[in-house]
């Protein structure tokens, strides 16, 4: 009993003294808790989805101010932040800041930026400034013909928008004049779609339409059973509406005439998607539809409501509150995914992605993949 004692003794005291000496190191091994560093995505999240880590950016907004706002115009993503309404470029190649400035001070809120030649294009409710991309000097300021609740969709010379009192007009951007309107039944709360010559409209009281972009003719005009808030997709030969009746309509683009209607369940409070010849619906509470445009028939179902960003080589990402996501086009299976801090927007950037968060931290990501 005695040597058993003694034997068990000397075995703790060696345990000891190798623990002091760090002989036993396999307990506690440093690769399985990979350190965070805190930054919008963690490198080996990123390099889950395809992706490595850029430049960084943080613009410390104030603590009463957010992130409304993130767009890529010119060699710039342009950065809006509210309240304040400071406009922030920042230099896609190296993320370094090339302006700041103060737009639209007591005018309410600013909309999305968008480009107009070499210059961007930024209004508030009733007014829109130019302003130089290389110092953020405001070149330009007009009145609005209407107050409105979008930003412009750009066609040649012309900002097309929608007002609140139900008036699609063409505003001439270059001398400040209108050039022709029309009149909806309701208010228009979302942007105007335009392409090759034709621009889709749609009304808080479900109506829509499409017209000639140079002269404001009618081509058709429709109606749905509830508001359209969300900006139309036109298609080769189709338009597509998302209605709060629960109805996605494919209509016809010569006529107007139903194609197809895809029935939901839900009000459709967001804007359907058009990458690489497949809509996509996210519908809050239900999921992501994959959608065919020729036929309006369901492809897949998804089942988080995430936000199409881009396809590439048959792999669809998309964000989801939290998280980037790559999905099989074709099938709608979750490939990767990899979490994120919240984000205000995602920017794609030559086939790369900026990620900005709600407080002003920016940070490119690179693809890997291509």
């Amino acid at each position: 009993m005695r040597i058993l004692t003694f034997c068990a003794l000397m075995l703790t005291s060696v345990l000891c003294l190798a623990a002091a000496t760090g002989c036993v190191s396999k307990q506690a091994p440093s690769y399985d808790a990979p350190k965070r560093i805190g930054l919008i995505i963690e490198p080996d999240d990123a390099n889950d989805v395809g992706y490595n880590l850029g430049w960084a950016q943080n613009l410390s907004l104030p603590d009463d101010h957010k992130v409304i706002h993130a767009v890529a115009l010119h060699d710039l993503v342009i950065v809006v932040e509210h309240p304040g309404n400071i406009v922030t470029a920042i230099n896609t190649r190296d993320g370094s800041v090339r302006w700041r400035s103060a737009i639209g001070i007591g005018e309410g809120e600013l909309f999305e930026p968008v480009a107009f030649e070499d210059r961007i294009l930024i209004n508030t409710v009733k007014s829109i400034y130019t302003v130089s991309t290389d110092s953020g000097n405001i070149v330009g300021r007009d009145e609005l013909e209407h107050v409105v609740q979008t930003r412009p969709t750009l066609y040649g010379e012309f900002a097309f928008f929608g007002s609140v009192n139900g008036r699609l007009f063409a505003h001439r951007v270059k001398s400040g004049f209108p050039h022709w309107e029309y009149g909806m039944s309701n208010a228009i709360t979302a942007p105007i779609a335009v392409d090759n010559g034709h621009v889709a409209v749609a009304d808080n009281n479900g109506t829509s339409a499409l017209l000639n972009a140079d002269d404001g003719s009618v081509l058709w005009r429709r109606i749905s059973y509830d508001r359209i808030s969300t900006q139309p997709v036109i298609g080769d030969d189709f338009v597509a509406f998302a209605s709060h009746d629960r109805s996605l309509y494919g209509l016809d683009r010569a006529t107007g005439e139903d194609l197809w209607i895809f029935r939901g369940t839900r009000a459709l409070t967001r804007p359907p998607h058009y990458l690489d010849n497949q809509l996509y619906l996210p519908v809050d509470g239900v999921g992501l539809f994959a959608i065919n445009p020729q036929t309006g028939e369901q492809n897949w179902l998804f089942k988080r409501a995430a936000t199409p960003i881009a396809v590439t080589n048959g792999t669809l990402l998309a964000n989801d509150t939290n998280a980037l996501l790559r999905i099989d086009a074709r099938t709608g299976d979750l490939i990767r995914e990899a979490p994120t801090r919240r984000l205000a927007a995602i920017v794609p950037v030559d086939n790369d992605l900026v990620l900005i968060s709600p407080t002003g931290r920016v940070l490119r990501i690179n693809n890997t993949l291509r």
